[in-house]
This record gives C-alpha cells, structure tokens and sequence, in this order.
C-alpha cells in the first residue's frame, strides 16, 4: 500500500501542504471519476462505485471542508485498490470491509 501511495503521489505530483479540495477534484477528472454530492446520512460520508467501468464517488455534501477531502482521498483509495474486483462483481455494496481500521 505504502509503494502504490508513493507511486500515485508522484504520478500526481502530489505535495502535502497543496492538498486541497480543487487539487483533489482535478486527480478525479485525470483518473475520470464522477463526483457526486448528496445528501446522504451523516454516518456516510462517501463511497466508491464502478458500474459497467464507469467510476464515480458519492460525497456526502454535507460535509465540512476537512472531511470532505479526507472522504474523497479515501475513496480514491478504493479506485486505486479494488476497481478491478469491482468491477467483476467481485465486491458488493454491504459491510465487507467495516472492521478494516482504515474503514473504521
């Protein structure tokens, strides 16, 4: 996870202090995955789709500034580590992965 982290950043050239909300959407739109605000229940604050190899990510509009990024990076995650496994129908929506700490 730590090479992958490492290897996106630099493809991104992703500098800590610059990780802004804008800066976020813009890696969206190079790896073309839709954003999608709703109004979701405050327990969901995002979640990674990818339907007929069409990603998008729902964010909880909601949301303040700081969790508002920490969701979208966090779903970037899910682009980046279970896209494939998505895609084949291999991972559902449901609590597959609630006890992960990183989903905790």
């Amino acid at each position: 996870m730590k090479t992958l982290a490492a290897d996106k950043r630099a493809a991104h050239n992703v500098v800590t202090q610059n990780i802004g909300l804008h800066f976020i959407r813009s890696i969206y739109k190079v790896e073309g995955i839709t954003i999608d605000l709703w109004n979701s229940p405050a327990r969901i604050r995002g979640a990674y789709m990818c339907d007929d190899g069409d990603p998008s990510v729902l964010i909880n509009k909601k949301l303040p500034n700081e969790p508002r990024r920490f969701a979208m990076v966090h779903e970037l995650k899910h682009h980046y580590c279970g896209r494939t496994a998505i895609t084949n129908g291999h991972i559902e929506c449901g609590d597959y992965n609630a006890n992960e700490m990183i989903e905790i």
